[in-house]
Protein backbone atom coordinates (compact mmCIF):
# COMPACT_ATOMS: atom_id res chain seq x y z
CA UNK A 1 0.00 0.00 0.00
CA UNK A 2 1.72 3.19 -1.51
CA UNK A 3 1.62 6.14 1.09
CA UNK A 4 -1.40 8.35 -0.68
CA UNK A 5 -3.78 5.24 -0.69
CA UNK A 6 -2.92 5.35 3.31
CA UNK A 7 -2.81 9.66 3.59
CA UNK A 8 -6.95 9.07 1.92
CA UNK A 9 -7.77 5.98 3.90
CA UNK A 10 -7.08 8.21 7.43
CA UNK A 11 -8.70 11.31 6.29
CA UNK A 12 -11.49 9.31 5.14
CA UNK A 13 -12.52 9.27 8.98
CA UNK A 14 -10.62 12.09 10.50
CA UNK A 15 -12.02 13.36 13.73
CA UNK A 16 -13.88 16.12 12.09
CA UNK A 17 -15.83 13.74 9.50
CA UNK A 18 -16.82 11.30 12.87
CA UNK A 19 -17.29 14.67 14.76
CA UNK A 20 -20.00 14.97 11.91
CA UNK A 21 -21.35 11.49 11.81
CA UNK A 22 -22.03 12.03 15.78
CA UNK A 23 -23.41 14.84 15.62
CA UNK A 24 -25.98 13.50 12.56
CA UNK A 25 -26.43 10.62 14.56
CA UNK A 26 -27.49 12.88 17.86
CA UNK A 27 -30.03 14.60 15.66
CA UNK A 28 -31.43 11.76 14.49
CA UNK A 29 -31.74 10.35 17.86
CA UNK A 30 -33.14 13.52 19.07
CA UNK A 31 -35.76 13.70 16.21
CA UNK A 32 -36.67 10.62 17.01
CA UNK A 33 -37.30 10.85 20.50
CA UNK A 34 -39.09 14.00 19.85
CA UNK A 35 -41.77 12.65 18.37
CA UNK A 36 -42.49 9.70 19.61
CA UNK A 37 -45.85 11.06 20.28
CA UNK A 38 -47.03 10.98 16.46
CA UNK A 39 -46.73 7.26 14.86
CA UNK A 40 -44.20 7.12 11.98
CA UNK A 41 -44.08 11.10 11.77
CA UNK A 42 -39.79 11.52 12.48
CA UNK A 43 -37.62 13.42 10.91
CA UNK A 44 -35.07 10.32 10.80
CA UNK A 45 -35.92 8.85 7.05
CA UNK A 46 -35.36 12.11 5.40
CA UNK A 47 -31.87 12.70 7.50
CA UNK A 48 -30.46 9.29 7.01
CA UNK A 49 -31.49 9.73 3.02
CA UNK A 50 -29.57 13.48 2.53
CA UNK A 51 -26.69 11.93 4.57
CA UNK A 52 -26.63 9.10 2.28
CA UNK A 53 -26.80 11.94 -1.21
CA UNK A 54 -24.47 14.10 0.79
CA UNK A 55 -22.12 12.09 2.49
CA UNK A 56 -22.28 8.52 0.78
CA UNK A 57 -23.68 5.22 0.95
CA UNK A 58 -21.17 4.28 4.26
CA UNK A 59 -21.81 7.70 6.13
CA UNK A 60 -25.81 6.68 5.81
CA UNK A 61 -25.38 3.34 7.45
CA UNK A 62 -23.45 4.29 10.22
CA UNK A 63 -26.18 6.88 11.37
CA UNK A 64 -28.70 4.75 10.29
CA UNK A 65 -27.54 2.00 12.92
CA UNK A 66 -26.01 3.93 15.52
CA UNK A 67 -29.20 6.22 15.62
CA UNK A 68 -31.25 2.53 15.79
CA UNK A 69 -29.22 1.35 18.20
CA UNK A 70 -29.29 4.26 20.87
CA UNK A 71 -33.06 5.12 20.86
CA UNK A 72 -33.45 1.29 21.18
CA UNK A 73 -31.92 2.08 24.24
CA UNK A 74 -34.30 4.39 25.31
CA UNK A 75 -37.26 2.84 23.67
CA UNK A 76 -36.65 -0.91 24.25
CA UNK A 77 -34.54 -3.53 23.32
CA UNK A 78 -36.06 -6.65 21.05
CA UNK A 79 -36.12 -8.44 18.00
CA UNK A 80 -37.77 -5.51 16.01
CA UNK A 81 -34.32 -3.59 16.98
CA UNK A 82 -32.72 -6.08 14.37
CA UNK A 83 -35.49 -5.48 11.57
CA UNK A 84 -35.35 -1.68 11.86
CA UNK A 85 -31.52 -2.05 11.48
CA UNK A 86 -31.99 -4.21 7.98
CA UNK A 87 -34.85 -2.05 6.97
CA UNK A 88 -32.98 1.03 7.60
CA UNK A 89 -29.84 -0.49 5.55
CA UNK A 90 -32.14 -1.65 2.72
CA UNK A 91 -33.52 1.78 2.37
CA UNK A 92 -30.35 3.42 1.91
CA UNK A 93 -29.45 0.84 -0.47
CA UNK A 94 -31.98 1.63 -2.52
CA UNK A 95 -31.98 5.40 -2.22
CA UNK A 96 -27.72 4.68 -2.97
CA UNK A 97 -28.90 3.06 -6.29
CA UNK A 98 -31.63 5.17 -6.98
CA UNK A 99 -29.41 8.17 -6.56
CA UNK A 100 -27.80 7.12 -10.26
CA UNK A 101 -30.72 8.22 -12.01
CA UNK A 102 -30.38 11.96 -13.19
CA UNK A 103 -34.02 13.29 -12.22
CA UNK A 104 -32.70 12.35 -8.32
CA UNK A 105 -30.11 15.22 -8.61
CA UNK A 106 -33.04 17.73 -8.11
CA UNK A 107 -34.22 18.11 -4.90
CA UNK A 108 -37.99 17.51 -5.39
CA UNK A 109 -37.49 14.26 -6.78
CA UNK A 110 -35.54 13.38 -3.47
CA UNK A 111 -38.81 14.91 -1.70
CA UNK A 112 -40.71 12.37 -3.99
CA UNK A 113 -38.40 9.64 -3.57
CA UNK A 114 -38.27 9.94 0.11
CA UNK A 115 -41.98 9.83 0.43
CA UNK A 116 -42.38 6.54 -1.55
CA UNK A 117 -39.62 5.25 0.66
CA UNK A 118 -42.18 5.37 3.65
CA UNK A 119 -44.46 3.03 1.93
CA UNK A 120 -41.23 0.93 1.10
CA UNK A 121 -39.64 0.77 4.64
CA UNK A 122 -43.50 -0.40 5.78
CA UNK A 123 -43.56 -3.27 3.33
CA UNK A 124 -39.85 -4.22 4.30
CA UNK A 125 -40.93 -4.16 7.74
CA UNK A 126 -43.79 -6.40 7.11
CA UNK A 127 -42.19 -9.34 4.74
CA UNK A 128 -40.00 -9.31 8.14
CA UNK A 129 -42.85 -9.96 10.61
CA UNK A 130 -44.58 -12.29 8.51
CA UNK A 131 -41.42 -14.40 7.78
CA UNK A 132 -40.86 -14.06 11.81
CA UNK A 133 -44.15 -14.89 12.94
CA UNK A 134 -45.25 -17.02 10.44
CA UNK A 135 -48.39 -15.34 9.44
CA UNK A 136 -50.75 -17.15 6.79
CA UNK A 137 -51.76 -13.81 4.62
CA UNK A 138 -48.78 -11.12 3.77
CA UNK A 139 -51.25 -8.71 2.05
CA UNK A 140 -53.68 -8.74 5.11
CA UNK A 141 -50.60 -8.42 7.19
CA UNK A 142 -49.71 -5.53 5.31
CA UNK A 143 -52.94 -3.82 4.58
CA UNK A 144 -53.44 -3.56 8.05
CA UNK A 145 -50.30 -1.23 8.37
CA UNK A 146 -50.74 1.13 5.73
CA UNK A 147 -52.21 3.94 7.47
CA UNK A 148 -48.92 3.46 9.42
CA UNK A 149 -46.75 3.79 6.23
CA UNK A 150 -48.67 6.59 4.91
CA UNK A 151 -47.86 8.24 7.90
CA UNK A 152 -44.31 7.33 7.55
CA UNK A 153 -44.33 8.97 3.94
CA UNK A 154 -46.32 12.00 4.61
CA UNK A 155 -43.45 12.46 7.48
CA UNK A 156 -40.60 12.00 5.18
CA UNK A 157 -42.31 14.50 2.50
CA UNK A 158 -42.75 17.10 5.42
CA UNK A 159 -39.16 16.78 7.00
CA UNK A 160 -37.23 16.22 3.52
CA UNK A 161 -39.44 19.37 2.77
CA UNK A 162 -37.82 21.44 5.56
CA UNK A 163 -34.09 19.40 5.50
CA UNK A 164 -33.20 19.52 2.01
CA UNK A 165 -31.94 23.52 2.19
CA UNK A 166 -30.03 23.47 5.13
CA UNK A 167 -27.89 19.76 3.86
CA UNK A 168 -27.19 22.23 1.04
CA UNK A 169 -25.95 24.71 2.47
CA UNK A 170 -24.52 22.43 5.29
CA UNK A 171 -23.27 20.84 2.10
CA UNK A 172 -21.62 23.62 0.27
CA UNK A 173 -20.13 25.06 4.01
CA UNK A 174 -18.96 21.64 5.80
CA UNK A 175 -19.58 18.55 4.71
CA UNK A 176 -17.78 18.52 1.64
CA UNK A 177 -14.87 16.54 3.17
CA UNK A 178 -13.07 15.73 -0.38
CA UNK A 179 -12.99 19.47 -1.72
CA UNK A 180 -11.49 20.01 1.83
CA UNK A 181 -8.94 17.61 1.12
CA UNK A 182 -7.71 18.14 -2.13
CA UNK A 183 -7.15 21.80 -1.33
CA UNK A 184 -4.82 21.34 1.44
Amino acid sequence: MNSTSQNSKKSRFSLRHLAVLALLTALCVVGRLSFTWIPNFKPVTAIVLLVCFYLGLTDALIVANLMILATSLYLGMGYWVIEQMLAYSLLVLLYFFLMKLKPLRYPLAQVIIAALLGMVYGFIISLFEVFLFRFSSFWAYYSAGIPFDLMSSFGNLVFMLLLIKPFIWFNQHYFDFSKKLTSK
